[in-house]
């Protein structure tokens, strides 16, 4: 079985932390690791060529040429004293990180999908895919992909700091050495191990996966030969202790932080995700609420616990839904009828499973048979075929949530409710919905996000919607506005503290008891929100001072009290000077490097542009940049 360099990372540094005596920790590796690398010696009998000048690599070689992770020439050699070049060399050590298994097969192609672009210019390697699946691991970066894999250097021959590079970064050296700074390397030749390397170099040798050449010596140019990289390989493999399983998610519980999935085989097998199982969907780092049912997964195991979780989406994923028609069997290569309830003339489409087809009944498990004709059906499609299908009722009632969003940027009005059990779910409202709020007959525009409410579903539609909301009034200075065409939101200062809300759709809007719009509110404006539900439902704002910005240099700053004195000049041409006082929200950027600075950081002499508003002859500044 050929294991996981991200899950190993993991257990590595959790065995270190535990610890606290990484020496200790390391020995203890490295007497495993000895002990398994000299186990009895089977000859490799298949390699004339692998005779008793090879005795210490034989085994290594004869396992791994077994399981198809290193092979021999056409002519039956192994030709264990050759030099690898950087090409095969990556082929080699993404086998040793799971390249090569069936089960990580969608992984490769998906790292391969991601970073084929980034790589054009390796495209002619043999080992662009197998380099792909490295910056997928984390192993390396693009660049450093790119720079094996080259024209110029992908034929160039592997030295022993650079596969002691690889070793040390598959084995999660980055992580370890951000937290040990210091090593100790006391071979004779350190100087002329590569700066960049000593830390790589030390991390491989500790672990047993390498060692000196003798005399205390690494001979870090000297180059790798083919049983050389057999014995690391075979070490690689022997300190890790992981397997695979590939399926559907069937289910996904994060409340009880735990997810089932169903195997090819039709196994369903349930187990817990703990805080340390790193998910991962489409290649970026995700956390449960982000998996669904019916997603392909590759699940990472060490002693039965589940460390990491490898998610898959395809592109042509589509979601079918209609009522269902007749009845179906369980027979291989099922399919579901399902009636286009969209169109008066009721069309009829047959749609097929996968093997691993996740069900669920009134969200919960259930069989294809247990669909009866008429339900609601919604079936995932991936790549062609149905992995998963959910039925329901015709009609069906849900009480007891809460409106998280109401979305019209779209055809129709889409509305994200949060359930009893914590899960956001969105419905399409139906063009002919019933619609009370508060006990009064309402339009959908009078609901408000964190209204209580029960649904009625109707084919998967809302037909009927009770909401009820709370109201309160908040009183402060507009902060920030931002401008949706699906929901706007503001956020208020008020008593030291900042509040972001939606706004209702139909919010009224008033500046000095005249009618306005959004786009007539303006920033530090004093204003009176009436909110429902979390929602802001009329906006009450008086008059703004009319902003200003000044331009000039700083004469004098008193950081004591957050005045800034500048000169500037005036129509006429005399100098000016005008005084600026800083507040504490105020925003300073420096133009120049792109920071964020505080009052302490400006300099008398630095030419700035501040905006903000004056008031009694006090110019308040709520921006500054300065701009050298």
């Amino acid at each position: 079985m050929l294991y996981n360099n991200i899950v190993y990372l993991y257990l590595y540094e959790k065995t270190i932390q535990e610890d606290k005596n990484m020496k200790k920790v390391l020995s203890l590796v490295l007497s495993l690791v000895l002990v398994l690398s000299t186990a009895a010696v089977a000859f490799a009998a298949g390699f004339p060529d692998v005779n008793s000048n090879y005795s210490w690599a034989q085994e290594a070689i004869n396992s791994l040429s077994e399981s198809g992770v290193i092979t021999g020439y056409d002519d039956g050699t192994f030709q264990p004293g050759k030099s690898i070049t950087r090409q095969e060399a990556i082929t080699l050590f993404s086998k040793a990180l799971g390249a090569s298994e069936k089960m990580n097969e969608p992984i490769v192609n998906l790292a391969y999908g991601i970073y084929e672009a980034d790589l054009a210019g390796c495209e002619d390697s043999y080992a662009v895919k197998q380099g792909a699946y490295m910056v997928y691991r984390k192993v390396l970066t693009i660049d450093e992909v790119k720079e094996y894999l080259s024209k110029e250097k992908r034929d160039v021959e592997l030295k022993r700091y650079e596969a002691a590079t690889l070793i040390a970064k598959a084995l999660g050296a980055d992580a370890w050495m951000k937290t040990n700074p210091e090593i100790d390397v006391t071979f004779a030749d350190k100087d002329d191990i590569p700066a960049m390397a000593l830390g790589y170099v030390f991390y491989a040798t500790e672990l047993g996966i390498m060692n000196g050449m003798g005399d205390n010596k690494f001979g870090p140019n000297e180059t790798v030969t083919r049983a050389q990289i057999a014995v690391m390989i075979r070490r690689i493999l022997d300190t890790m202790d992981f397997e695979y399983i590939r399926g559907m998610i069937s289910s996904v519980d994060t409340l009880m932080n735990n997810l089932s999935i169903k195997t090819e085989e039709g196994e369903t097998v349930k187990f817990g995700v703990g805080n340390s199982s790193a998910i991962f969907l489409d290649g970026e780092k995700v956390t449960l609420t982000d998996l669904e049912v019916g997603m392909e997964c590759v699940f990472t195991f060490s002693k039965e616990s589940l460390y990491q979780i490898d998610a898959i989406t395809y592109e042509g994923e589509e979601t079918v839904s209609g009522a269902f028609r007749g009845k179906v069997t369980t027979n291989a290569g099922t399919t579901v009828k399902l009636a286009d309830i969209t169109k008066e003339e009721e069309t009829v489409t047959s749609y097929k499973l996968a093997s691993n087809v996740v069900i669920k009944i009134n969200g919960g498990s259930g069989a294809i048979t247990d669909i009866k004709n008429g339900d609601y059906v919604t079936i995932k499609m991936s790549g062609g075929l149905g992995v998963s299908v959910s039925a329901e009722p015709k009609t069906r009632k849900i009480s007891s949530v809460k409106i998280e969003n109401i979305d019209t940027s779209s055809n129709g009005v889409v509305i994200t409710v949060l359930t009893s059990d914590e899960e956001s779910v969105e419905y399409t409202l139906a063009d002919n919905a019933t619609i009370t709020r508060n006990g009064k007959k309402a339009d959908f525009s009078e609901l408000a996000i964190g209204d209580n409410a029960e649904l009625t579903l109707d084919y998967g539609e809302i037909s009927d919607i009770m909401a009820t909301g709370k109201a309160k009034s908040i009183e402060g200075t507009i902060d920030e506005i931002t401008v949706s065409s699906s929901t706007s939101y503001i956020t208020i200062s008020s008593g030291g503290n900042k509040s972001k809300y939606p706004m209702a759709r139909d919010c009224t809007i008033t500046i000095e008891g005249k009618e306005a719009t959004i786009y007539d509110l303006k920033l530090g404006s004093y204003v009176k929100l009436e909110v429902s539900s979390e929602t802001v439902t009329e906006i009450a704002s008086e008059a703004a001072s009319e902003a200003l910005t000044v331009t000039g240099t700083i004469k004098t700053i008193n950081t004591s009290y957050g005045l800034v004195v500048i000169t500037y000049e005036g129509l006429n041409g005399q100098e000016l000077e005008k005084q600026l006082f800083l507040k504490d929200s105020t925003k300073i950027l420096d133009t120049k490097s792109g920071k964020l600075l505080t009052i302490k950081n400006l300099n008398v002499g630095n030419v700035i542009t501040a905006a903000g508003t004056e008031k009694l002859g006090v110019y308040e500044v709520s921006s500054l940049m300065v701009l050298q």
